[in-house]
């Protein structure tokens, strides 16, 4: 199942984030949401194709694409939960710094290693199979993606609109909400290491490191 996560999440419901979650309303645009998506897996599938670039530079596009796609500063902001209340500027920036590092490390590091795996039709990679409306900016997209050699998976997409501009905060496999799991485990360092945020932000630091240095970190990482 981490591979499929690994597949998709770059690339641009069951279990909803509370935090993220709003009334129902009206509904947006699908479609667009939709090619929103679509344009996010067809432009990370090509820059996983292009096997003879150096591994730094596929890592660099990996990273842009994936700014481009998520709204990490509002995943960051719902996986600190309560603790974001008690955030000075300073410590909001270099938090929100380290989170984003590590969730594009972590996943630029490891979707490197698939990229073989993508196929040129992106009607082999991802089809939609519907969708639910959560409030006048945000809706679910259900769909599946391909894992080679297996059935394919569903996933779902949360999709916020705003301004005319498109944004993922969450991905739900199989119903389990990747932001939800994210919060589980910065909540877990921040109650374990007795120094809050400033705690939190130094262990983040220090599991960025060990990405760089290519080990993999033991906590705050996808399922």
């Amino acid at each position: 199942m981490r591979q499929v996560l690994i597949l998709v999440l770059v690339l641009t419901g069951t279990v909803l984030s509370p935090v993220l979650a709003g009334h129902a309303a009206a509904e947006v645009d699908v479609e667009k949401a939709k090619q929103f998506v679509l344009d996010g897996v067809a432009r990370t599938s090509k820059i996983l194709r292009a096997h003879g670039e150096p591994p730094d530079v596929i890592s660099g596009r990996l990273r842009t694409e994936f700014r481009r796609g998520f709204d990490i500063p509002a995943i960051a902001n719902f996986a600190l939960g309560n603790a974001r209340r008690r955030l000075s500027p300073e410590q909001r920036r270099l938090y929100e710094r380290e989170f984003e590092e590590l969730v594009v490390q972590t996943y630029t590091s490891r979707i490197i290693h698939y990229g073989p795996r993508v196929k040129t039709d992106i009607s082999d990679i991802i089809r939609f199979t519907g969708h639910r409306p959560i409030n006048d900016e945000q809706v679910i997209l259900h769909s599946q993606v391909n894992r080679q050699g297996a059935n394919w998976v569903k996933i779902d997409w949360r999709i916020r609109r705003r301004g005319g501009a498109y944004a993922i905060l969450d991905i739900m496999i199989l119903g389990i909400s990747q932001a939800m799991l994210y919060k589980s485990e910065i909540e877990s360092v921040v109650s374990r290491n007795g120094r809050g945020v400033d705690g939190l932000v130094d262990t983040l630091h220090k599991k960025n490191q060990e990405i760089r240095k290519g080990r993999k970190p033991a906590d705050v990482t996808p399922r």
